[in-house]
């Protein structure tokens, strides 16, 4: 019997904590919707959270092409969640499009060349042919975007290559 009663305190205790002092407690600051910032820049996001009493933290930056550098792209909690004011709202922005290092290819075979673009997330562009004295027949001469030069990951880069001293003419091959 007194362990009934002390099952039925302990079930009495947990449902006054549970479903009273704890609501009362989590929700004495007053909860909110969170408001939609992606599409925003950061400064912009910051700005609307801060205004409703929101704590707007920088939690990622993913370089997405899509979308301009420094826009918000995602949030936690999302859009319209209910939370207490002064809550932490993670915010995920874009870093534009990735940029990659064009490799040196001159002196290079244009079988190395299209593996080291490759390698750097670029591809091989137009090729042209032309005759050298400096370089030995078959190998590039000459590459259109400079080495060393930051361009977006996916673009072209075309090559000149030496058909040899007496060479032939200028020839292209796509």
């Amino acid at each position: 019997r007194k362990i009934l009663v002390l099952v039925g305190l302990l079930i009495a205790l947990f449902v006054l904590v549970n479903y009273v002092a704890l609501p009362i407690y989590v929700n004495h600051q007053g909860t909110l919707p969170v408001p939609n910032v992606t599409g925003l820049t950061m400064e912009q996001a910051r700005s609307a959270l801060s205004q409703v009493g929101l704590e707007p933290v920088l939690a990622d930056t993913r370089p997405i092409p899509d979308e301009p550098p420094g826009n918000v792209v995602f949030q936690n909690p999302g859009p319209q969640s209910i939370v207490k004011q002064g809550r932490r709202v993670y915010l995920t922005v874009s870093g534009g499009e990735v940029l990659v290092a064009v490799p040196q290819l001159r002196g290079r075979s244009m079988r190395d060349a299209k593996f080291a673009l490759e390698r750097f997330g670029l591809k091989l562009g137009g090729v042209t042919f032309e005759p050298s004295s400096q370089y030995p027949e078959n190998t590039i001469v000459a590459q259109s975007v400079p080495a060393e030069s930051n361009i977006a990951k996916g673009s072209r880069v075309a090559i000149t290559v030496s058909s040899g001293a007496s060479g032939g003419g200028a020839t292209a091959w796509q």
